[in-house]
């Protein structure tokens, strides 16, 4: 059992297509009702969990997100019953090294880690295009990514006005970037989510984003043959940390918690 030590976890994504969804992962491994689970949207997250405080502080710039993360780690803490949760927040990025974070939850590349940093590949998510069953009933049917041209589309919105274009897998193996025209752009996956489960066109979304709406029937996968790899996701961590057991047993936790979710994708 680990007790009177501080810990903290940061969790971090490079765009929006490799936001997750949790829940699931909440609901196997901590036990939580998908209810109590949030999203984790754009920036970075650090939660840190130290012993021996009287109190704790919870600082939230992501409300949407700040649960997912935070519920995920409750587990975590149950197990350690002499630590206390200390969660904090911020878009900006996170050096895991200068600000003393013990483990990354990367979503993207990690060709910028330094010799200093360790990192342990996990998987990818996937990215596929999926759609509201009640747009497609009014819609022609989708057969080949042609006919994608006929439906509206909800796209991502970056910060300089410009519009994320769709990535699309072809029959000979290339990878083709599609510029769409969509009804709806907005600069949030979780908009995005609920655009596409209201029935206002089709999106490209990351499959821990819509892993619940695509089991309980909300939303459709449309054009599989045209899905392709999203982000990797990596855990990484100080070399000169971990050897400390409070590292070594969140790697371990982290490691077969994101695995799991990751096979199923």
């Amino acid at each position: 059992m680990i007790a009177n030590v501080a810990l903290s976890v940061v969790v971090f994504t490079a765009m929006f297509t490799a936001c997750t969804c949790l829940a699931d992962l909440l609901e196997r491994v901590a036990h939580v009702p998908p209810a109590r689970v949030g999203w984790w949207l754009m920036g970075f997250g650090a939660v840190g969990l130290a012993g021996n405080w009287l109190g704790g502080r919870y600082v939230d710039r992501h409300p949407a997100g700040a649960t997912a993360v935070f519920v995920l780690l409750l587990d975590f803490a149950e197990r350690h019953p002499r630590l206390k949760l200390h969660a904090s927040f911020t878009d900006r990025f996170v050096d895991p090294v200068e600000e003393g974070i013990d483990v990354a939850v990367r979503i993207g590349s990690v060709e910028f880690l330094f010799g200093v940093l360790a990192h342990r590949a996990i998987d990818r998510d996937r990215v596929i295009f999926c759609a509201a069953p009640r747009h497609l009933q009014q819609r022609p049917a989708i057969r080949e990514a042609a006919n994608l041209e006929r439906h509206d589309c909800v796209t991502y919105g970056r910060a300089d006005g410009s519009v994320s274009p769709w990535v699309m897998a072809r029959p000979n193996g290339q990878i083709e970037r599609r510029p769409m025209n969509g009804r709806i752009v907005v600069g949030s996956g979780e908009a995005q989510l609920q655009a596409v489960k209201a029935g206002y066109g089709i999106a490209q979304l990351a499959t821990w984003m819509i892993r619940d709406a695509l089991r309980s029937g909300e939303l459709v996968d449309v054009l599989p043959s045209c899905a392709t790899a999203g982000l990797p996701v990596s855990l990484i961590w100080a070399r000169h940390r971990e050897r400390l057991p409070k590292v070594g047993a969140t790697l371990e936790f982290l490691d077969h918690a994101l695995r799991a979710v990751c096979a199923e994708h």
